[in-house]
């Protein structure tokens, strides 16, 4: 069987990191940012453009005005957003986290993305909902399809959020949909590093949530703590075999760099981590926009093998460069001038495949083959059980928190 594989040449499977602003100053987060542009990997850094002016609240009358300081720079900060623009600069996207820590009605948010515009010189492509926040799209019990789920939902929080209601004050559904091409679920807890076996449909579109174009989900590396045991030896061995994705959804100012002697010192399980991570073979690491992009333009790709012609389709808008295509042993690909496509590894390499436009190929094996293109709907069943992932994530990740804590007490 040929397989078009989603993947860079030379690469097998991926890892990025959506870095969720939360807490971050430049002194706490500067130095994670530094080891990881050494080293290469790769990732998305969230920012808020603007300072609270309320509380954060899924419930408009739990609202405040009494705005707490400690939640993390934002853009308004001009050494912060000098540091933002520096990790722009050698390779790290900068996405959002909601226009601000606390609620924001629409006018507000759209104030933030044009002052996001203002200092970053472009939109953001990615958004990552903050925590509670009122004018939050499609959460609390609307993120849900599970009927127990959502009573339970319903029954614990009771949450009112409004960004995707016509006719409210935070409304910004249509604004949404013509900024961002990616949302992260509004999941957080999902223990799996193979993300794309959880979500394999991953970036979907949902009918039932129509103001967001593409969704995606994340695995949990919430802490320091959560990042090494997601990606422990074991577990990204495992990724490595799956051929699989891993987005990480993390917090890069919480425990990561901790102050020692007036410094923020990195912490050493984390630099073994990364060291380890880095050092493996046909590991691609990128921005979680390019993963996410290159996921949904191969997906539109189609393949016709009959008798010994191979077609192939783009069905999508955007260009698909270096196509790699794992083939049989012994199996030789050629353009219709005759130059082979094969390379040293054992792959096929198709360099070039514009939107809407066909290659035709011929092979030294007659075979049947159909590969359709697509560009998924999420199914009822795989969203199901990410909501299940999800709760039970949050289970296990706080029993295993728990058990973490008290072999660091015991250890002391």
């Amino acid at each position: 069987m040929i397989q078009p594989s989603p993947y860079p040449v030379g690469k097998s499977f991926a890892l990025t990191f959506v870095d969720d602003t939360d807490l971050s100053t430049r002194e706490n987060t500067e130095p994670v940012y530094d080891l990881l542009a050494k080293r290469g990997f790769w990732g998305t850094k969230t920012v808020w453009p603007s300072r609270a002016k309320r509380t954060s609240s899924f419930r408009r009358s739990d609202e405040r005005d009494d705005i707490q300081e400690g939640s993390g720079s934002t853009l308004e900060d001009p050494d912060y957003a000098a540091f933002i623009l520096q990790l722009k600069d050698r390779g790290f996207e900068i996405a959002l986290h909601g226009v601000a820590a606390g609620n924001s009605t629409r006018q507000e948010i759209e104030t933030g993305l044009a002052y996001f515009r203002h200092v970053i010189g472009q939109m953001p492509t990615i958004n990552a909902f903050h925590r509670t926040n009122l004018e939050n799209l499609y959460c609390g019990i609307h993120k849900l399809d599970s009927r127990l789920f959502r009573l339970i939902e319903r029954l614990v929080d009771h949450s009112e959020y409004e960004g995707h209601k016509p006719g409210t004050p935070s409304f910004w559904g249509d604004i949404a949909h013509d900024t961002f091409r990616y949302v992260r679920l509004p999941f957080h807890t999902i223990d799996e590093v193979n993300t794309l076996k959880v979500n394999p449909s991953m970036p979907f579109r949902d009918r039932k949530r129509p103001h967001v174009r593409r969704w995606f989900a994340a695995s949990d590396g919430a802490d320091v703590v959560r990042f090494n045991r997601l990606l422990s030896e074991s577990s990204v061995h495992r990724l490595a075999r799956q051929r699989g994705v891993c987005v990480i959804y993390t917090h890069f100012a919480k425990g990561f760099a901790r102050r020692r002697s007036g410094v923020h010192a990195l912490d050493e399980a984390f630099v073994r981590t990364i060291d380890r991570v880095t050092s493996l073979p046909g590991a691609w690491f990128a921005a979680a926009s390019d993963v996410l992009d290159r996921l949904e333009a191969v997906r539109g790709v189609s393949l016709q093998h009959e008798d010994k012609r191979i077609v192939l389709e783009n069905t999508g808008e955007r260009p698909v460069h270096d196509l790699v295509m794992r083939v049989p042993p012994g199996m030789e690909v050629f353009t219709r001038e005759g130059r082979s496509l094969n390379t040293d590894d054992g792959t096929v390499l198709v360099p070039d495949l514009q939107p809407f436009a066909s290659e035709e190929l011929t092979t030294n094996q007659a075979g049947r083959q159909l590969i359709a293109a697509s560009m998924p709907e999420i199914a009822r069943r795989e969203r199901t059980s990410i909501e299940y992932r999800n709760y039970v994530g949050l289970l296990r990740g706080w029993y295993r928190d728990r058990l973490h804590y008290l072999q660091a007490q015991s250890a002391h």
